[in-house]
């Protein structure tokens, strides 16, 4: 989605929200872009963030450009709450419908 910036409506920003639609936990990621991402939200990640203090963050984490730092976010939310929560926080006022994301029941033994 592109995101405008009254004061500055000639950045190109904008809105990338991606889901793992099988995968449990549900995995979502919410990011910033300008460029490349500037603010981003990754919700039960499928891979660890370094760092560069040598902490491991495997969970739920934020992180601002230029995007080395991930701070933790332990708590367990639904998709609509973590994009509410990535708006508040990115400052953005959303105007349009939310639609949660089309995730699909965890598939069990595909083949016995």
């Amino acid at each position: 989605m592109k995101v405008i910036a009254p004061s500055s409506p000639v950045w190109n920003l904008r809105l990338a929200m991606t889901a793992h639609v099988r995968k449990l936990p549900r995995k979502c990621t919410f990011s910033l872009i300008y460029g490349q991402r500037i603010f981003a939200l990754d919700v039960n990640p499928a891979r660890m963030h370094n760092n560069q203090t040598g902490e491991v963050v495997d969970v739920t984490h934020w992180t601002k450009w230029p995007c080395d730092i991930a701070e933790r976010d332990n708590r367990d939310l639904y998709h609509v709450q973590w994009f509410n929560d990535f708006l508040r926080r990115a400052n953005i006022t959303f105007h349009g419908i939310y639609e949660r994301p089309p995730y699909l029941p965890e598939q069990d033994r595909l083949f016995d």
